[in-house]
């Protein structure tokens, strides 16, 4: 069953919708803050479009089917999966993707900061 979830993510990975596509640019290569994220990977389960471990968050992009009362429940079905185990949820809508709305999703004070990384804790 795995198996057929990383192979149903990598197809999800080579089909990204456009704003998925724009999240990537923005999120790959540490661009945003400096956090790792992974694009269409396997969480708790879950195919989910965005992680990063490090803040023990999943970014879903929501386009317009996510409106529909039957997507609306599944995706709260999920996001109770998710948070189950720890996770922290955030959604985002297609239209909305752009760095600022990142940055703004990201600085959320739930989330808490990213541990610092080596070299850039505080001394005493």
């Amino acid at each position: 069953m795995a198996s057929l979830k990383l192979q149903r993510a990598r197809e999800l990975r080579q089909q990204a919708t456009p704003a998925e596509q724009r999240l990537w640019e923005l999120l790959r290569n540490r661009r945003m803050l400096g956090l790792k994220f992974r694009r269409q990977y396997l969480v708790a389960g879950l195919i989910v479009d965005f992680s990063c471990a490090e803040l023990r968050l999943v970014l879903e992009v929501d386009g317009e089917i996510h409106t529909t009362p039957e997507q609306l429940d599944y995706d709260a079905a999920r996001t109770r999966h998710l948070e189950a185990r720890g996770l922290h949820v955030l959604r985002i809508a297609n239209a909305e993707v752009s760095a600022a709305s990142v940055r703004r999703l990201l600085g959320e004070p739930s989330l808490g900061s990213p541990s610092p990384r080596r070299g850039e804790g505080v001394r005493g």
